[in-house]
């Protein structure tokens, strides 16, 4: 699972671009981004309580533990971070 840095998408696969910056032949610039808007992305934390992937941002933090937030609603806990 993946989120998308620009649009917040959430994706299992993200797709391959080929860049050509006007060349006829290769070598083509490749790189991988979000399905919908072709952004950069990263894997989402885990959520240190319930084991899910945390998709909201900013997420919460306390320490070096990180909470979603149904976990920070029913406990009470954590400070907001940036993903």
């Amino acid at each position: 699972m993946y989120v998308c840095l620009n649009c917040g998408e959430i994706f299992t696969e993200p797709v391959k671009f080929t860049e050509k910056h006007r060349l006829e032949i290769p070598p083509y610039e490749v790189r991988l981004g979000c399905p919908r808007c072709g952004g950069p992305f990263v894997a989402p934390p885990i959520c240190n309580n319930c084991g899910g992937y945390i998709t909201e941002n900013p997420y919460y933090k306390i320490g070096r533990k990180r909470y979603c937030d149904d976990c920070v609603t029913k406990y009470q806990l954590g400070e907001e971070v940036e993903i």
